[in-house]
């Protein structure tokens, strides 16, 4: 990721972040812009006369940081299936994390005489997530809370170096890169957030710009959940890309150890949830207003804009619960 420092500079230093094994190699630097725009550079020639044993990772794995009963995610680099981090916080009513995703794997080096010692590190975003001194095995990273905005990642890497003293294969790395992971979380305001082309289930609570904020789900089967998270004030968003019949609108109404927990909207009382009253066109789309109690006696409501979605109170909006 570049910064304003490296643009004024006009030149980028990069590190090789992986030991290299005996042999030769060869570097091209690739820039891309969110745009989808990518160049890169001519390849640069290296020869490795001597090496070690790289370490090795394995079993790479995503999961809540408190105490949960759902079972951690593998990682991959498909972006189309991928893991997807869905933390509304233990409480599931109130954004105070304290931690982020934890990390899990395995780490070792094969053919070595004895256990090792490595520093391990997980990257996102262009940060430093999280680092710990594991030994040979099984690891866990965790990670601090509220370091990257919510939305689909495609760069996460995790990242082995051998610090045994003593050891023929002191300071080998080796790494994962490239992994996915669409990484969901209710902050104080959410911003513009960009989802993946895979399943997402994105938290959305008060925003920074109101109607203003632009929530784009991607391709997939994307959930939008909506919880006032303690909040009276922002509960809109903007939907740009919203699939009726393909994604869906569900109400949070807390969490357990066993996962979230929604407002049960049925055939029978979904416009309790969308009373017609409040409903109306927005554009050539929709203007949903969703009371977030329902049955309920409470009275925070949270207002979707759906551009993509044609106004139609008896037929489109039930289909917006899945119904």
């Amino acid at each position: 990721m570049l910064t304003a420092d490296d643009l004024r500079a006009n030149e980028v230093r990069l590190t090789v972040t992986e030991s290299l094994s005996r042999g030769d190699h060869q570097f091209i630097a690739k820039y891309s812009e969110e745009s989808g725009d990518q160049s890169e550079s001519l390849p640069v020639p290296l020869t490795v006369e001597t090496s070690g044993v790289l370490p090795f990772l394995s079993d790479l794995k995503v999961q809540l940081p408190y105490a949960t009963t759902k079972p951690a995610q593998d990682l991959g680099t498909s972006s189309s299936a991928y893991a997807v981090f869905v933390d509304a916080n233990a409480s599931g009513t109130a954004s105070n994390y304290q931690q982020g995703p934890s990390f899990s794997g395995k780490v070792g080096t094969r053919g070595a005489a004895t256990s090792g010692t490595y520093l391990v590190q997980a990257s996102m975003g262009g940060k430093l997530l999280g680092f710990d001194v594991v030994g040979e095995g099984d690891f866990t990273i965790r990670t601090s809370a509220n370091l990257l905005k919510p939305g689909f990642y495609n760069d996460l890497s995790i990242t082995a170096t051998n610090i045994t003293p003593g050891s023929e294969n002191k300071g080998q790395a080796n790494g994962v890169q490239g992994l996915a992971l669409g990484y969901y979380w209710a902050p104080q305001a959410l911003e513009d957030l960009k989802g993946g082309a895979g399943n997402d289930e994105i938290l959305v609570g008060a925003t920074a710009r109101r109607s203003a904020t632009e929530i784009e789900t991607g391709a997939g089967r994307d959930v939008l959940i909506l919880s006032a998270f303690g909040k009276t004030a922002n509960l809109e968003a903007n939907v740009t890309d919203f699939q009726l019949g393909t994604d869906q609108v569900k109400v949070l109404s807390g969490n357990s150890p066993s996962g979230l927990v929604y407002r049960a909207i049925t055939a029978d009382n979904w416009q309790q949830f969308a009373p017609r009253a409040e409903q109306n066109t927005y554009g050539s789309g929709t203007k949903l207003v969703i009371d977030l109690d329902g049955t309920g006696p409470g009275t925070d409501k949270y207002t979707l804009y759906l551009p993509t979605v044609p106004f139609n109170y008896d037929t489109n909006t039930k289909s917006l619960f899945g119904l």
